[in-house]
């Protein structure tokens, strides 16, 4: 199979071992984001501010994508609603953009090797999981 934009293996070296893996593997995951999107020519400004938002999100919550739940997402918009910081149609850009990112995280298209899942969700351990409650985990 052909790497696409975004593969694991475009964004991480297959010899070196992280000593702090996960803020690595997360920069992964943005790093492997922002190249598919790019594939998809899609503005600057657009990837940056998708890119943010992940970022921002994931400050937020503290956690690593892996480890986001529904109340995290739940807690996060209204806590921008509630300080007056977001309109309604923002809200629903931005959680597109969150169901985005996951999804990119979890599509078996992006694998680190044929028939290896470069992430998958926490719980089933299937990269197609369609659950919103699953969060994603690294396939080592």
């Amino acid at each position: 199979m052909a790497d696409v934009p975004g593969a694991i293996r475009l964004v991480r070296a297959g010899n070196v071992r992280a000593l702090d893996p996960e803020p690595a593997m997360f920069d992964a995951m943005l790093r492997g984001w922002q190249d598919q999107q790019r594939s998809r020519l899609l503005t600057t400004k657009t990837i940056v501010d998708r890119l943010s938002l992940v970022r921002r999100f994931t400050e937020f919550t503290g956690t690593y994508p892996w480890d986001w739940t529904p109340e995290d997402v739940e807690a996060y918009f209204s806590v921008r609603l509630s300080r007056g910081e977001l309109a309604w149609s923002t809200v629903r850009g931005q959680q597109g953009s969150l169901e985005m990112f996951c999804a990119f995280i979890t599509d078996g298209r992006y694998r680190d090797a044929p028939g290896e899942r470069a992430w998958s969700c926490r719980r089933c351990r299937r990269s197609s999981c369609t659950r919103r409650s699953d969060a994603t985990t690294a396939v080592a």
